[in-house]
């Protein structure tokens, strides 16, 4: 997943992909149809490889690459480099047979997990946050942009986020929608998930966003795309 929000001055990306070259090639599919603003910032919703694998990818498309503020849920760091560096290649060798990755793609088809076509073979990148959301409820401005964080944790993933983005209307809730509750218990090994607390961040996502005006839900692996003004 990877949506692109139009800021101020620049554009925030909300994830970013598995590797870097999914992530290149994502941004410059975006400037084929939009204006070819720099990268002001980057939002990643949770401590899983496919959502924060690109960001030297997209971190390359601003002004100064090196301080491109990166926003994570609390205990992002912990959990992203516990499951995807130290357990890295046991989970790695393990995902072959949860997603099919190793099997072919011919006229039969392909075998996936049923959220999305396939992984990438690219480059993994990783970049240190410059901020961690840490209060349950927290309001951030972003490039002129009001986000409102909601910290999911241990949920879809051990440290997750949902957040709300006033000035286009639009929830974003992670991977906490997706019908395939697909982290529930993992064939590649990944904690295994207390569904009463997946259920919980959906009911205070409801209490809290409910009664807000949304025109648009991005929810990972169902889409991908761009929120912003038409030229």
């Amino acid at each position: 997943m990877l949506t692109i929000v139009e800021g101020k001055t620049g554009l925030i990306v909300l994830d970013t992909l598995s590797t870097i070259e999914t992530a290149k090639a994502a941004m410059e599919l975006y400037f084929e149809h939009r204006p070819k603003n720099p990268v002001s910032a980057i939002v990643i919703s949770h401590s899983h490889a496919d959502h924060f694998g690109g960001m030297k990818g997209i971190a390359q498309y601003a002004e100064n690459p090196a301080k491109v503020p990166i926003i994570v849920p609390a205990g992002f760091n912990d959990e992203a480099l516990s499951e995807n560096i130290l357990l890295g290649n046991i989970m790695s060798r393990r995902a072959g047979y949860m997603f099919g990755n190793l099997l072919p793609a011919n006229e039969r088809g392909f075998v996936t997990s049923g959220i999305g076509p396939g992984l990438s073979n690219g480059n993994f990148s990783y970049l240190p946050p410059t901020m961690e959301v840490k209060d349950d409820i927290q309001t951030v401005e972003i490039d002129g942009i009001t986000f409102k964080f909601l910290l999911t944790p241990d949920s879809e993933a051990p440290s997750e986020m949902h957040y709300y983005i006033n000035d286009y209307k639009t929830l974003v809730v992670a991977e906490n929608t997706g019908h395939t509750l697909h982290n529930i218990y993992t064939l590649r090994g990944a904690k295994t998930r207390d569904t009463l607390k997946w259920v919980k961040a959906l009911d205070e996502t409801v209490d809290l966003f409910g009664n807000e005006d949304i025109d648009a839900m991005v929810t990972a692996h169902t889409c991908s795309g761009a929120v912003g003004k038409s030229a």
